[in-house]
């Protein structure tokens, strides 16, 4: 067929045809192995048209330049472009990768029961859970056994937690401060607290007695066990707080002020002020989470999101989501609100990064 038909005619009728029977033809002929190789760009151009990837007769750049994200750099072919979007769609259908070997299953039975927040450290192999009756649990990835519990008569019922870099942080049952406790290392062996600098917060008396009383379990190893390494007290009540090592954001309840404090050092280093922007002026005004990246600060209320600059966090500055545009408050146009909404998430990763 190859050699008695034009190769013009040969890929019109392949562009008929999907990826699966053109692999087929690759596996099963060395010489429609080498034609389709020939003509790659064409023929993955024809499939991605044919898989609604891409509209007839645009330019790769054009097909690219209508997608975002990370997950499309250093894209240089129509090959490639065809296999990331027909990876993409086949796993929003739930048919990834299929593994050879199923998934290795730990159950950790005494720390998953009454689970009610959750992080974890691959470096140390360490899963960290606070639970509904409260408590925090300190398990191993590797075999799944308990390595480190304080006490539910100590850790509040639901506490949230946050762990980055060897400190975790939970809030006590005192609503107006945090505590923070660290990993214990060989370079740290949980009993030197540095005195500097002069303004660095100190161990609450409960910490101390807590390191001596309040730990149901140690690890005879000394693996993933934590001691105290500072108590926090905001100046104004908590409404939320997330720690992205090695700063902390802490979101006050009252004022709408945001306090960031380095955690290394145990220190107050930043205080933004939001209660004048207009979000949270109205009677309905509610902050309800967080997020922290190297040069901005993402605000979450019922009415936006406020993007706050850290270098300059004055109202002037801030920037909202949605704006003030008329088709990001009309219902009928919500695809394009989608699309808004998909691109600031874009730029909002790689602002954190």
């Amino acid at each position: 067929m190859l050699s008695a038909l034009p190769p013009e005619i040969v890929l019109n009728v392949l562009s008929y045809i999907n990826i699966h029977q053109i692999h087929r033809l690759q596996l099963v002929s060395r010489t429609w192995n080498s034609f389709i190789s020939t003509n790659e760009s064409t023929i993955y151009r024809e499939c991605a048209v044919l898989h609604l990837f891409a509209k007839p007769d645009i330019p790769l750049c054009d097909a690219r330049g209508s997608l975002h994200g990370t997950w499309l750099d250093d894209l240089n072919s129509w090959k490639d472009l065809f296999q990331r979007l027909f990876s993409l769609e086949h796993n929003w259908e739930g048919a990834g990768c299929q593994f050879p070997q199923p998934p290795i299953e730990k159950y950790m039975s005494h720390a998953t029961l009454g689970v009610h927040r959750i992080k974890v450290d691959e470096e140390h192999g360490l899963v960290i859970s606070t639970h509904r009756r409260g408590g925090l649990v300190v398990s191993s990835i590797n075999h799944g056994g308990m390595l480190f519990k304080l006490s539910s008569n100590y850790v509040r019922r639901r506490a949230h937690v946050e762990y980055a870099s060897g400190y975790v942080i939970f809030d006590r049952l005192d609503p107006h401060s945090l505590e923070v406790w660290r990993l214990e290392t060989p370079s740290w062996d949980g009993t030197s607290i540095p005195s500097d600098p002069p303004n660095r917060s100190r161990l609450h008396p409960t910490q101390i007695a807590a390191s001596q009383h309040e730990i149901q379990y140690r690890d005879p190893s000394g693996q993933g066990c934590f001691s105290p390494w500072a108590h926090l007290c905001p100046p104004t009540d908590m409404r939320a707080y997330r720690f992205v090592y090695p700063t902390l954001l802490v979101a006050s309840f009252i004022g709408h002020a945001m306090y960031l404090f380095d955690i290394p050092s145990a220190t107050l280093i930043q205080s933004v002020l939001l209660e004048e922007h207009r979000f949270f002026t109205e009677p309905d005004a509610l902050l309800t989470y967080v997020e922290l990246g190297a040069r901005h600060i993402f605000v979450c209320t019922a009415h936006g999101i406020l993007i706050v600059p850290r270098s300059n966090p004055t109202i002037s500055a801030v920037v909202e989501f949605p704006g003030d545009e008329p088709h990001m408050r009309i219902p009928a146009l919500a695809a394009v609100a989608a699309l808004q909404l998909h691109q600031v998430t874009h730029r909002i990763q790689i602002l954190c990064q």
